[in-house]
């Protein structure tokens, strides 16, 4: 044939692979909204494929996060040969069964979904991997090009795509190659719009990790808010660079805090978000608003919303000591009350019916946040003032008032988890001398250590930490005479991580040691309260911000754990108002109420 009617008949192939995945749309649509459920519990996607198939699954799994703004870990691909047969051909690695069920074993849970993935329907690898999935009690779909596939047998859904013979015969990575493309990308494209990514048909959670993205993201904002892109610039710059955060502010006129707890008031929903949110200078009624307070190592935060979300916030850097004496918060709460005046003072009712204060080391210390609860019910004129530690605010603020685990880390480490019921759990949070492994006080102390260890006689252990000691505290006399000398030694500890990672950035063992360390310490307690639990995990806190390198290294240690960090819905300070609402409502779990360390009427 001419070159020319050749690649004309192999277009008029290709022309009628769409039709054919226009067929398998309806027992797809099934697909996407059961993935939904699924990653809402928790739950990922996997895809499983030799050869062609197996690159495709590949791609895909490679291009949802950065486009989405997922954890890299919700989508997971699989592939016959690893790496290597991405680039070269491995072509009997596709007939291992067993390989395909070691690969579904050590990664699969139970509620996830599982794509098997394969042309002619009968590869062996994909067939190991469907059947073990099913047994392990995940949700299996075969995408074949072949009515009489055997892999249909191992799944609960198959999608064939009937694209019928290729031009040369049995090279699938033609048409049926193009198939399965089409059908994995309409299907994460899909799962990522119905589960709120996108606003019409703008990215609002792409990743700018680059400039062309950084770019479309302004464009995006410009075009979805109408504003123009210096204000753009500024709200995207408050936000950290979080686009859908980014859209709220510019759209409703509020604060990054304050439309954070609008979107987590929503459950993430854009859209609704928009339609609830309301400018931080509208007040509600006397009385009927509930209000969050949260109190920590690094300051603290107050949330005042009603049934239609936050309408005003304010933090401050003031924070409560721990002495001989035991917890003092009385500096706080009268910040806490010159907050309220200022807000009544523009305009704003601060009159609340509950308060939920969640206050670091208030588990420890009931007498004490006794007393704080009669200072700030006196103060904000409430009927009920609920206090609890601040890991309780954490939780509801990361995942909800139902079953879920939440690792927080950030001067100090904790875990806790609950059933949504009857059971609660917590896993350190003893505080820097006797606990919070992991966390950053944890970190600095070892890393200032080994930084000290010349100036100690003993032989220096990295000169890279070394001389970052000496920019950030001056010589080791200062800096010990500073540790020694100060009640919040914890946080002074913590001060030093950002030069531990810059350490570790440019290459210090020792440096990228104490990391690798510190996300294995932080992955094992939350591993230990998320046991047995049946719902998402989080984690929040400075140390594991979005992007951080420690969250970055704790997500690949629970990656290969089969483990997935959801997205943290709020703020603990948004959990505690969350937590002053149920109590208000009266729809508090046992697990929670347990959790409550004073409660005045």
């Amino acid at each position: 044939m001419p070159v020319l009617d050749l690649l004309e008949l192999i277009n008029d192939e290709d022309a009628g692979v769409p039709h054919a995945v226009r067929a398998v749309l309806p027992l797809l649509a099934g697909v996407v909204e059961r993935a939904v459920a699924s990653i809402g519990h928790g739950g990922r996607i996997h895809y499983f494929g030799a050869g062609t198939s197996g690159r495709f699954g590949v791609l895909d799994a490679a291009e949802v996060p950065p486009t989405y703004g997922v954890p890299s870990g919700l989508v997971v691909s699989h592939m016959a040969g690893g790496a290597r047969a991405m680039t070269a051909a491995v072509e009997d690695a596709e007939d291992s069964e067993a390989a395909g069920r070691r690969e579904a074993t050590t990664s699969v849970a139970a509620g996830d979904i599982v794509f098997g993935l394969a042309a002619s329907g009968h590869t062996p690898y994909v067939a190991g991997a469907l059947a073990e999935a099913r047994a392990l009690g995940a949700h299996t779909v075969a995408v074949t090009s072949n009515p009489n596939a055997s892999l249909a047998e191992l799944a609960d859904v198959h999608l064939c795509v009937a694209t019928g013979p290729e031009v040369v015969t049995g090279s699938t990575r033609m048409k049926a190659g193009t198939a399965q493309k089409l059908v994995l990308h309409s299907f994460s494209t899909a799962l990522m719009v119905r589960s709120g990514r996108t606003f019409s048909n703008l990215m609002i959670d792409v990743v700018p990790t680059n400039e062309k993205l950084r770019r479309r993201v302004i464009r995006l904002l410009q075009e979805a808010s109408g504003m123009p892109e210096p204000a753009v610039v500024e709200a995207l710059t408050a936000a950290d660079g979080d686009t859908k955060l980014a859209l709220v502010m510019l759209a409703t006129g509020l604060s990054a805090y304050a439309a954070r707890h609008s979107l987590h008031a929503s459950g993430g929903d854009l859209r609704a978000t928009l339609d609830l949110a309301r400018a931080v200078r509208r007040p509600i009624g006397p009385g009927s608003g509930y209000l969050g307070v949260d109190i920590g190592a690094s300051g603290y935060r107050i949330v005042l919303a009603d049934r239609s979300g936050v309408f005003a916030e304010r933090q401050g850097e003031t924070r409560p000591t721990i002495g001989a004496d035991g917890l003092d918060a009385g500096s706080v709460v009268q910040q806490i009350e010159s907050d309220l005046r200022h807000l009544r003072d523009a305009g704003i009712d601060t009159g609340v019916d509950v308060a939920a204060v969640a206050i670091a080391g208030g588990g420890f210390f009931t007498a004490d946040s006794s007393a704080l609860a009669r200072d700030l019910a006196a103060a904000l004129g409430a009927r009920d003032v609920v206090c609890m530690s601040d890991a309780v605010a954490a939780y509801a603020g990361a995942v909800g008032l139902g079953a879920g685990a939440v690792l927080a880390a950030g001067t100090g480490a904790v875990a806790v988890a609950s059933d949504g019921a009857s059971a609660w759990r917590r896993v350190d949070g003893l505080g820097h001398l006797l606990g919070d492994l992991g966390s950053g006080a944890w970190i600095g102390r070892r890393a200032l250590e080994a930084a000290a260890a010349g100036a100690a006689g003993r032989r220096p252990a990295s000169q890279a930490l070394a001389e970052a000691m000496r920019r950030r505290f001056g010589d080791v006399e200062h800096l010990v005479r500073e540790i020694y000398g100060t009640a919040e030694r914890s946080a002074l500890l913590a001060s030093f991580v950002p030069d531990v990672i810059a350490a570790a950035e440019d290459g210090d063992r020792l440096a990228n040691t104490l990391l690798d360390e510190a996300a294995d310490a932080l992955a094992d307690t939350l591993l230990a309260a998320a046991r047995g639990i049946d719902g998402p995990i989080a984690a929040v806190g400075g140390l594991v911000a979005s992007g951080s390198t420690i969250r970055a290294r704790l997500e690949r240690r629970l990656a290969d754990r089969g483990m997935t960090l959801t997205p943290a819905h709020g703020s603990p300070a948004g959990g505690a108002a969350a937590l002053a609402l149920a109590v208000r409502d009266g729809e508090l779990s046992q697990a929670l109420q347990s959790q409550l360390t004073h409660h005045t009427i």
